[in-house]
């Protein structure tokens, strides 16, 4: 698997994890899950 740079530190997108959208490095963690836990109020 390959991943792909996306121009922001620890952000890449990796083809067959996530399904190529966006997520934290080394791990399974989209993005759009941390964003949506901080637009409902979580803390970071």
């Amino acid at each position: 698997m390959n991943d792909v740079a996306t121009g922001y530190r620890y952000i890449v997108r990796t083809e067959g994890i996530r399904g190529g959208n966006a997520s934290v490095e080394d791990t399974r963690i989209g993005v759009h899950d941390v964003v949506g836990l901080v637009v409902n109020g979580a803390s970071v």
